[in-house]
C-alpha cells in the first residue's frame, strides 16, 4: 500500500485554511459586537395568560449613538391589554437621558367598556372566574365606575363555578353600593333553589320587593319559573300579587310560567278563595303568540278550573294523558258497569288531542326549518303554515269531572294500576270550606311534575331556565 504524501498535505491544507478563515471572521464579528453597547429588545407577549408579559410597560434605555435613533415609538401605558398587570420593580414612564431613544410596542386604541362587559359575560358563561375578575379590574383601572352589569357578571361567574358563598358576598357588595337590580336577585335565587336553601330564597324575595322599585316582566318570568321548579307555590302566589300591585302587565311567556307554577303545586296550604283572587286576573284563553320568545299559549291549568267551580261538595277533575292506544283502552275500562256505578251519572268524559303539546311540537319543527333553511320549505307562507298544522305529538288527553263527599278518589289509583302507561292528574276543591289540592300519579304511585311529563312523553319539561 502506497501513501500519497502530496495529496494528503493538499487536502489537509485546504481544511486548515477554511478553519483559519472562520476563526478570523468570528474574531472580527466579536470585536464589532463588543465595540457597541448591548441592545435590549422588547419581549413578545406569550400566548399563555398565566405567564404575563414582563416587558409590556417597560421603556428600555439603549446606549446608542444619536444617529441611531431615527425611529422612535412610545408606550401608551393607559391602553395596555386587559388583565395585564405591570411587573413590580419596573420603571414605567422614566425620562430618557440625552442621546437615548425609546423602543416600545405600538399604541392601541381607546378603552371600550361595552366590549369589555361583553367579554365578562362570555367568561362568566364559560366558568372562567379568573378572566372575569381581571376584566372587571381593568374597567375600574380605566376610571369607569362600577355598574350593576359588572356585579351581575361576576356573580354569575361565581355561581357557574359552584361557589355560592362568593356569589353571596358579591351580592352583599352590590347591595351596599346600591347596584343590586332585579337580575342580581334572579341570579342568586336560581343558585339557592336547587340546593334547597329556601329560607334565603324567601329573604331575597322580600328584599327584592323592598329594594327594586320596578322589576321588569322578564325578572318576574324568571322568578316564577324558578319558584315553580322548586315547588314554592305559596311564594309564587305572593310574587304574582306583588306583580299585580305594581301594575306590571304579563306577557305570553308569563302565562306559560304561571301555568308551570300552578301545575307543579303540591301540598297547598292556602285557601282556594285567596288563590283564585290572584290567578283569576290572568287570561289563559288567549290565542296570541309571543313573537319575542316564541311561546305558544298555555291551556288553562286544570287546578284553576276546579277553583272556579262553585260546588258545595268536593269537585274533582281527573286529567289522563297518554297515547291513543292507552286512552282507548281506558275508555273500555270506564265503560264497565262497576266503574260507571262508582263514578255516578254526573261524570263528564271528554277525549281529544293535547293541543298544547301539538303547538309545542309544531314550534319545534318550525324552529328546525329556520335553522336549516332561511326560506323554509320554499313554499308560500300560508301553504307552509297549513302543512305544519298537520304535525303534532302523540299525547292525547281524557278529562273526567264529578262531585264527591271526600277529597280522595281512590278508585283512580286502581285504574292507574290497570293502565300503567298513562299519567293521571287529580285536582279537587270545595268552595264552601276553602279546601283544595292537586296530585299526579301513575301506576298507583304519586309522582312529581317532571316525572309526570317524562312518563307521558311530553315535549316540554317543567325545568328552570
Amino acid at each position: 500500500m502506497t501513501l500519497d504524501v502530496a495529496s494528503l498535505f493538499s487536502r489537509a491544507g485546504a481544511d486548515i485554511a477554511m478553519f483559519l478563515t472562520a476563526m478570523l471572521a468570528y474574531f472580527i464579528l466579536q470585536r464589532v459586537k463588543t465595540s457597541v453597547a448591548p441592545l435590549k429588545t422588547i419581549c413578545k407577549e406569550p400566548d399563555d395568560q398565566e405567564s404575563l408579559s414582563e416587558c409590556t410597560n417597560d421603556i428600555v434605555d439603549i446606549q446608542t449613538p444619536p444617529q441611531a435613533c431615527a425611529v422612535k415609538a412610545k408606550i401608551d401605558v393607559q391602553h395596555q391589554p386587559m388583565y395585564h398587570q405591570p411587573k413590580k420593580g419596573k420603571n414605567v414612564g422614566s425620562q430618557p437621558n440625552k442621546g437615548v431613544c425609546k423602543l416600545s410596542m405600538p399604541a392601541k386604541g381607546p378603552f371600550n367598556v361595552s366590549e369589555t362587559l361583553t367579554m365578562m359575560r362570555n367568561y362568566a358563561a364559560s366558568r372562567n372566574i379568573k378572566d372575569t375578575l381581571q376584566a372587571c379590574r381593568s374597567i375600574q383601572q380605566n376610571g369607569v365606575a362600577a355598574t350593576s352589569a359588572m356585579y351581575n357578571s361576576v356573580m354569575q361567574a361565581w355561581v357557574n363555578c359552584g361557589n355560592i358563598w362568593a356569589a353571596e358576598n358579591c351580592m352583599e357588595e352590590a347591595k351596599a353600593a346600591g347596584l343590586a337590580d332585579g337580575k342580581s336577585f334572579v341570579i342568586l335565587i336560581k343558585a339557592l333553589v336547587p340546593i334547597g336553601d329556601l329560607e334565603k330564597v324567601r329573604t331575597l324575595l322580600q328584599e327584592m320587593k323592598e329594594k327594586v322599585p320596578s322589576p321588569s316582566i322578564t325578572t318576574f318570568d324568571e322568578l316564577i319559573l324558578c319558584l315553580a321548579w322548586g315547588g314554592l307555590f305559596s311564594d309564587g302566589i305572593s310574587l304574582l300579587k306583588h306583580m299585580h300591585e305594581l301594575g306590571v302587565s304579563p306577557a305570553q311567556s308569563t302565562l306559560c310560567a304561571i301555568a308551570k307554577l300552578v301545575n307543579g303545586s303540591r301540598s297547598i296550604h292556602q285557601r282556594c278563595g285567596d288563590i283564585w283572587e290572584v290567578l283569576s286576573k290572568y287570561d289563559f284563553e288567549s290565542k296570541s303568540i309571543d313573537q319575542a320568545s316564541q311561546q305558544y299559549p298555555s291551556d288553562i291549568p286544570r287546578f284553576l278550573v276546579v277553583l272556579a267551580h262553585p260546588a258545595h261538595k268536593f269537585f274533582h277533575d281527573i286529567e289522563i294523558k297518554g297515547s291513543m292506544v292507552g286512552i282507548n283502552a281506558l275508555r273500555v275500562t270506564l265503560a264497565q258497569p262497576n266503574f260507571s256505578k262508582i263514578l255516578g251519572n254526573g261524570c263528564i268524559l271528554d277525549g281529544q288531542r293535547d293541543k298544547q303539546q301539538d303547538n309545542v311540537k309544531r314550534a319545534q319543527v318550525a324552529g328546525v326549518l329556520r335553522c336549516v333553511s332561511k326560506d323554509g320549505l320554499r313554499l308560500p307562507w300560508n301553504l307552509e303554515e297549513l302543512m305544519l298544522q298537520h304535525l303534532g305529538s302523540n299525547v292525547y288527553v281524557l278529562r273526567l269531572n264529578f262531585e264527591g263527599d271526600t277529597a280522595r278518589a281512590a278508585i283512580f289509583d286502581d285504574i292507574s294500576c290497570l293502565h300503567p302507561r298513562l299519567g293521571f292528574r287529580h285536582c279537587w276543591a270545595k268552595s264552601s270550606s276553602g279546601f283544595c289540592g292537586q296530585r299526579t300519579f301513575s301506576n298507583g304511585e304519586e309522582i312529581d311534575e317532571a316525572s309526570f311529563n317524562r312518563h307521558i312523553n311530553a315535549v316540554h319539561t317543567n325545568a328552570m331556565n
